[in-house]
C-alpha cells in the first residue's frame, strides 16, 4: 500500500513495508524527473537545486534566457532575442544572430563628404558614418573643407575676411560660417585663402 511519511517523500513514493513485523512507509519509487520539491526539482528520486524562471544566458549570446526545471535539472533556454546592436563575440547582435561588425573602423562613404568615416553597429550591423571632422582645406565638391562643411564660393579678395577682422567669415553659397580668423604672432600677417584667414609665415 501507498504511504507519504516515507523518509524522502518529497521525491520517492511511499510504500507500506511489513517485514520488521508492522506497518513502516519506507521509500519506494523516484517521483517523476521534474516534480517540485523544497528549493528544486526532483531528478532521480533526489531534490536538485532549480529556480524556474530565472533569467540565464544560453549558448547563443543573441538571445535572452530564462531556466526551466521540467526535466529535472536547470536548463538554459531561449525565450527571445537580445537588442539589435548589442555585443557579441566579435560583432554585434541582429535579430538574435551574432553579426560581424568592427566598431570605429575607418571606411569610406558615409554622408557628409567633410567627415571622415567610421563604421558604427549600433544599428546591428556596419553602417559607416560620419566621424571627426576631415582635415581643414580638404577638397570637396566645389570649395574645401572647413571645420567639417564644404565651404563653396570662396574667394581670395581680402573684404571676405581682411587683416585685423576677427569676426566669422560668411564664405560661400548661403553664407555658411566657416572659420574665425585666427589671431598671429607677432611679425605675422593675416591673408586670405578660400575666404578664411591664414598667418603668413
Amino acid at each position: 500500500a501507498s504511504c507519504t511519511s516515507n523518509p524522502n517523500s518529497a521525491c520517492q513514493n511511499g510504500v507500506i513495508d511489513c517485514s520488521s513485523g508492522s506497518g513502516v512507509c519506507v521509500n519506494g519509487t523516484n517521483k517523476m524527473n521534474g516534480t517540485a520539491c523544497t528549493g528544486g526539482v526532483c531528478n532521480v528520486g533526489m531534490c536538485t537545486p532549480c529556480v524556474a524562471g530565472a533569467s540565464c544566458t544560453p549558448a547563443n549570446p543573441c538571445k535572452t534566457g530564462n531556466i526551466v526545471c521540467s526535466s529535472g535539472t536547470p536548463v538554459c533556454a531561449e525565450t527571445g532575442n537580445t537588442a539589435t546592436g548589442s555585443a557579441c563575440p566579435g560583432g554585434v547582435c541582429n535579430t538574435g544572430s551574432c553579426v560581424a561588425c568592427s566598431a570605429g573602423t575607418a571606411c569610406t562613404g558615409n554622408p557628409t563628404q567633410c567627415k571622415t568615416g567610421v563604421i558604427s553597429c549600433s544599428s546591428g550591423g556596419p553602417v559607416c558614418v560620419d566621424g571627426a571632422n576631415a582635415a581643414d582645406y580638404t577638397a570637396c565638391t566645389g570649395g574645401r573643407c572647413v571645420s567639417g562643411s564644404c565651404c563653396t564660393g570662396c574667394t581670395t579678395s581680402t573684404p571676405t575676411c581682411a587683416p585685423g577682422d576677427f569676426s566669422v567669415s560668411a564664405c560661400g553659397t548661403g553664407g555658411v560660417a566657416c572659420r574665425v580668423c585666427p589671431s598671429c604672432p607677432r611679425g605675422r600677417i593675416r591673408t586670405c585663402d578660400f575666404g578664411v584667414c591664414f598667418c603668413d609665415f
